[in-house]
C-alpha cells in the first residue's frame, strides 16, 4: 500500500487487521500494530479497538491490554472491545474486573459482559447479569435467548424469557431478528 504511494490511515488500517484475522496473516498482527505506532495512530479510539480485537482473535492478552492503554481518550466502544477481548481469551475475572471498573456503562456493556459469559458456558452468571440490566433492548434479549438456546438446548428458559419479553411490550426493530422456533410461539 505504502509502496503504491498510499500511506494507511484510521479507517484503512482496522480493515486489514481485519482481513488478517481469520487466516495464518493474523500472526503479522503485532508487526501491523508496531506500523501503527509508527504512524501515531495507536491513540485513536477506533485503531485501538480493531487491534484489541485483533489481538483477541490471535489469543494474545498482553497485545489486548497493551492495545487498549495505547488509546488516549477511552470512550464507552474502547471498555466495550476490552471486554470482549477478554471474554474471547477466556478471561471472565479480568472481563468482570474490567467492566466493574468502567466510568462509564451503556446497554451495549452490559450485553457484551452476558454475551460473554453465555459463550464461555457461564448461563447462570450471565443470566444475573442480564437480570441486572435496566433499559433492556431487542438486541439484549436476542443475546440472551439465542444463548441460552443455542449453549444449552433450555427451551423452557427461553420460553419464559420469550414471554417476559412479550409482557414488556419489547418488539423487533425492522430488519431485526431474533430465535424463531415453532416452540416459542405463543
Amino acid at each position: 500500500m505504502e509502496r503504491a504511494g498510499l500511506k494507511p490511515n484510521e479507517y484503512t488500517l482496522p480493515i486489514i487487521l481485519s482481513a488478517v484475522l481469520n487466516t495464518e496473516l493474523k500472526l503479522l498482527v503485532p508487526q501491523i500494530h508496531a506500523r501503527i505506532i509508527c504512524l501515531a495512530l495507536n491513540a485513536s479510539v477506533f485503531v485501538g479497538s480493531a487491534l484489541m480485537k485483533a489481538y483477541a482473535y490471535s489469543g494474545d492478552g498482553v497485545g489486548l491490554s497493551k492495545a487498549f492503554y495505547e488509546i488516549l481518550n477511552k470512550d464507552v466502544t474502547s471498555w466495550n472491545a476490552l471486554i470482549s477481548g477478554h471474554m474471547e481469551l477466556g478471561c471472565m475475572h479480568e472481563a468482570q474486573k474490567t467492566f466493574d471498573s468502567m466510568p462509564e456503562k451503556d446497554v451495549v456493556s452490559w450485553t457484551t459482559l452476558v454475551n460473554g459469559y453465555i459463550r464461555n458456558k457461564r448461563i447462570k452468571k450471565a443470566r444475573s447479569i442480564f437480570n441486572k440490566i435496566t433499559g433492556k433492548n431487542v438486541i439484549s434479549w436476542t443475546v440472551m435467548i439465542s444463548g441460552i438456546h443455542g449453549e444449552n438446548g433450555a427451551w423452557n428458559i427461553v420460553v419464559k424469557l420469550r414471554k417476559m419479553l412479550n409482557e414488556k411490550r419489547v418488539r423487533k426493530q425492522k430488519a431485526g431478528s431474533w430465535v424463531e422456533s415453532p416452540f416459542l410461539e405463543m
